[in-house]
This record gives C-alpha cells, sequence and structure tokens, in this order.
C-alpha cells in the first residue's frame, strides 16, 4: 500500500468578461480552476468573482498484489469532500485507476492489461505529488488527448528502451459507455526511454481514433507528441503538441491544437523552480456533442514558482499563475491567482 495527499489554500479573480471556460472535467480557468466551489455545484464562476479557499485536493490511497512472477493487480482511489474543494464530487470515492496486468512473455516484457489505465501520453503525471505546479493545464483538464481510460492494453518492449502500447477503449476522450454506439476508441503509444531511473527521460508519440461523440458515424481523430528531457541533472525540459478533430454529431466538424512548455530546475537539493505556459485554440463551438473548452476560443495559461523538499516524501509547491481567455464571440477574461500547497507520497 502506497498513496499521496495534496492540500492547500490560494486566491484568484475571474476578471474582465463572463467566464467561457468550463472545460470537459468540470474545472474553470485559474490556479484554482480545479477546486474552486463551481466544480461542485455545477454552476459557472460569476463575472468578477473573487475566491479565497483552502482546499482538500486528493487524497489517493494505492493497493497493489503480487500473484506469482506473471500477474498482478493494482487499484488507485480517490478520496475527497466535494464541498471542499476536491477533484472526487459526490459520493466522495472514485477509482483513478483499477487494473488487472499479465506477462505473456518473459523475452520482450509482452504484458496484458485490463481495466481503467493512465496512459503513456502527456507531460503532466497523474498523482500531484509528481507534477511541478499546484494547478492542471488545460491539455489534461479537457481531455484533448487520451489520459486516464478504460480498456484493453496490449504493451511490449521491442528494445530495450523502445516501448510499443495499443488499446481499445471504451473512450478516448470521456471514459464512459453512455454512448449509443457499440465500436470501440482506438489509441498506440510509441515511446523511447533514456537515462538513469530517478531522472529518466522519454519521447511519446501517441496517435488516437473512435467514435467519441454518441454515434458509430461521428469519429474523433488525434495526435499527441510529448518530450520530457533531463538536459543536464538539474534542469529538464517538456514538451507537448497535439491536434485533433471531431467530426460533426449535430454541430460543425470541431478542431482543437494545444502545447505545453515545462521548464524544471533544481536550483539545490532541497530547491526547484519551474516556468509553464500552455495554449489551447478551440476552432469551432462544439461539434454538437463534445465542447471541450466551452467555446469557441483561444487560452493561454503561464505559471511561475516553486517548491521546497521539507523532507523524504514531503514538499512545499508555490505556484503563482494568470490566464487569458479571448473568445471568439464575447468579452476577453484574465484569471490571475496564487497558491500554495503540501503534498506527501507515503
Amino acid at each position: 500500500m502506497s498513496g499521496f495527499f495534496s492540500a492547500g489554500f490560494g486566491w484568484q479573480k475571474f476578471a474582465g468578461g463572463p467566464p467561457t471556460e468550463w472545460v470537459n472535467d468540470g474545472s474553470f480557468a485559474g490556479v484554482l480552476g480545479s477546486v474552486v466551489p463551481e466544480v461542485a455545484t455545477g454552476v459557472p464562476p460569476a463575472q468578477g468573482e473573487d475566491v479565497v479557499e483552502a482546499f482538500v485536493e486528493v487524497f489517493e490511497l494505492d493497493i497493489a498484489k503480487q500473484f506469482g512472477e506473471r500477474a498482478n493487480l493494482a487499484a488507485h482511489i480517490w478520496f475527497g469532500r466535494p464541498f471542499s474543494g476536491s477533484w472526487v464530487q459526490a459520493p466522495g470515492v472514485e477509482i483513478e485507476q483499477a487494473y488487472a496486468t499479465v506477462k505473456l512473455s518473459e523475452s520482450h516484457d509482452v504484458e496484458f492489461t485490463l481495466g481503467r489505465i493512465g496512459t503513456p501520453a502527456g507531460f503532466e503525471p497523474y498523482e500531484p505529488y509528481s507534477n511541478d505546479t499546484i494547478s492542471w493545464s488545460i491539455l489534461s483538464r479537457a481531455n484533448l488527448y487520451p489520459y486516464l481510460v478504460t480498456g484493453a492494453q496490449l504493451s511490449a518492449a521491442l528494445t530495450e528502451s523502445f516501448w510499443v502500447y495499443v488499446m481499445a477503449a471504451n473512450g478516448c476522450t470521456n471514459d464512459t459507455t453512455f454512448k449509443i454506439n457499440d465500436l470501440p476508441s482506438w489509441l498506440a503509444s510509441f515511446v523511447f526511454y533514456w537515462g538513469p531511473e530517478e531522472k529518466e527521460s522519454f519521447f511519446s508519440i501517441t496517435p488516437f481514433a473512435g467514435p467519441e461523440s454518441d454515434s458509430n458515424r461521428s469519429w474523433t481523430f488525434g495526435m499527441d507528441t510529448t518530450v520530457s528531457a533531463w538536459l543536464t541533472d538539474n534542469f529538464q525540459l517538456g514538451f507537448q503538441g497535439l491536434f485533433r478533430r471531431d467530426d460533426g454529431a449535430g454541430g460543425p466538424n470541431t478542431d482543437y491544437a494545444s502545447g505545453l512548455l515545462n521548464l524544471h530546475w533544481d536550483m539545490t537539493d532541497k530547491f526547484f523552480s519551474f516556468l509553464r505556459y500552455a495554449y489551447a485554440n478551440q476552432f469551432d463551438d462544439g461539434n454538437g456533442f463534445l465542447n471541450l473548452t466551452g467555446a469557441k476560443q483561444q487560452i493561454h495559461e503561464a505559471s511561475i514558482g516553486g517548491g521546497y523538499w521539507i523532507a523524504d516524501g514531503m514538499k512545499l509547491k508555490l505556484e503563482a499563475r494568470f490566464d487569458a481567455i479571448l473568445p471568439s464571440a464575447g468579452e476577453n477574461q484574465w484569471v490571475p491567482g496564487v497558491a500554495m500547497s503540501l503534498v506527501s507520497a507515503f
């Protein structure tokens, strides 16, 4: 058994015009966008609203069991209180990941995995403990790329450093069976790893396609490319770029383009700093079923901050973030904010 805990407090303001960013996972713009009260109530923030709050983002419990030398079971369970600033909504418990894995071949580490799985795509990790920033970018919050999915995966190491993952899933965007179709979505990741395990670098390409929009006929096509490279022992460069198209399902074909740049610097053994910029452009108002960022608009997110290792397994993080949301119709919005958090791994 192991796990993570994340809690903090902060301030942000929804300035400018009425908020138009209401993304696919129910969150909003800003450093507190995933934990503001409106995430639990389902009502968009008011124009000009100030938010000052403490939050318990998530308590995660990870349970793993090995069955002999070829099989294992794992479950990552989120606990939260919806009305105290949490990712987890009612009833307060959610399965982040839960899967069983069977090794089919020792020679190339061929494995079959079935369940709810985190994909190899994207730069941002699944746990707040491993993420540089306190907040999460528009790329992961809007599910612009496959993030957490339910399905069957086959993976293999073609060489010691090159891995291939192929998956059939209920959906690459929404992990749900409440769709009117009987075809799975598909994704494949081609990942090259290098460097020491404690500071491993990787490069991944993930194409994905499937009927994401409530029918067998309206398909989504996309491609994600991610780089996480330790250029020196102290400096890490992160980059992610993606493009996707959702075919019309009662609306126009809708394209999305998005990217992320993350710079991480370990100043000492105890102190680190970061700079992050994320961008998303939704070119239409939505395809009639999916409207991933909330409107036809451009979104810019800029963060600066750092952290301090209090002890092995616990760190303090600080982040100042400024978002600019530029809708094609309506007033621009500006969302400044600052936050502090304590995150722990056990």
